[in-house]
């Protein structure tokens, strides 16, 4: 259980490394609050000798206090163009003279930004991947996986997927082209939408492959059956990855009206998780039951006298 996160204090050479069991899941509202209230809060948050394992951080801040550079990425977050470049844009606002950078390859990013070897350090999940019948009976259905752009010169054939995911079609190889030709041809959107779409595109003339999507040990482990291919991956939404492949689009960004209403919710600031009830039912239910301390960590930033005072007539309102 937890949602983990590090949060990394720069200067200079030198670093500190904290952690939140939980609040991973809160990065866009915490960031949000400014530099002050931020900082205040990561101090707040136990100290690590070293960086989590790949396979359990869910988000990661690092903040340059020398150089005033704020770099971050939250999984599932900011998957949206139009959403991610407003967000951005008012951060900004949030940490005036500050360069914000977005971790779109996530640890792979931060240890570059530390200097430090930390990938062959990690054990790499192996790819999951379908046998040949498996992607040939695969079929788009209400819930789509990917969408898949594969280009020969000029032209285009684009389709989409039932289960086949980023992971499953990079993990296949370069002889899944193919079998994704013979599939049902679809269309580009004409609507942008706030959701986790996820993308593959397949420049066969350039040897070029494109993924919206930073997935971590997968290219190692899968770029010898791509002979010659080159790799771009990414934490991109679909416009950005339409854009930086070259596809030409009349995919519509959000409406103004829709990005503001979601960036509300970005920005609301939320309890940290008490899972107190929960592990209170399983101790008396399984008494030999372990757990980690870290669990109960709640910390969380600090609140304003108006917050809580706001918060206060709020539950007043609603007894």
């Amino acid at each position: 259980m937890g949602h983990r996160a590090n949060y990394i204090i720069k200067a200079g050479h030198a670093y500190r490394i904290h952690y939140s069991h939980w609040r991973a899941q809160h990065i866009t509202e915490d960031l949000y609050l400014g530099v002050e209230r931020f900082l205040g809060f990561v101090m707040e948050c136990q100290q690590m000798d070293s960086l989590l394992s790949e396979v359990w951080v869910e988000g990661c801040v690092v903040v340059d206090t020398e150089k005033k550079q704020l770099g971050f990425f939250q999984l599932h977050v900011l998957t949206n163009t139009t959403l991610e470049q407003y967000y951005l844009t008012q951060l900004a606002k949030k940490w005036p003279g500050w360069e914000i950078i977005l971790l779109r390859n996530r640890m792979y990013d931060v240890a570059q930004w530390l200097g430090i070897d930390y990938v062959s350090r990690q054990e790499w999940q192996k790819p999951y991947t379908l046998g040949r019948q498996e992607v040939i009976d695969d079929k788009a259905g209400e819930l789509d996986t990917a969408l898949v752009v594969i280009r020969w010169k000029e032209q285009l054939f684009i389709t989409r997927t039932g289960n086949l995911s980023i992971e499953a079609i990079v993990g296949y190889g370069e002889e899944i082209i193919p079998l994704l030709s013979t599939k049902t041809k679809s269309v580009l959107p004409l609507q942008e939408i706030n959701a986790d779409w996820e993308v593959v595109i397949v420049d066969v003339m350039k040897k070029q492959l494109w993924i919206n999507k930073s997935e971590f040990g997968l290219w190692e482990q899968s770029r010898t059956r791509w002979g010659g291919y080159s790799l771009h991956m990414g934490d991109y939404g679909f416009l950005q990855i339409m854009q930086l492949a070259g596809v030409d689009h009349q995919c519509a960004p959000l409406t103004e009206e829709v990005v503001k209403k979601d960036f509300a919710t970005l920005v609301t600031v939320r309890d940290t998780y008490d899972p107190g009830k929960t592990m209170e039912k399983l101790l008396r239910e399984h008494k030999e039951v372990q757990y980690n301390p870290m669990l109960f960590d709640r910390v969380q930033p600090r609140k304003t006298f108006f917050e809580i005072m706001r918060a206060t007539m709020k539950r007043l309102m609603r007894n």
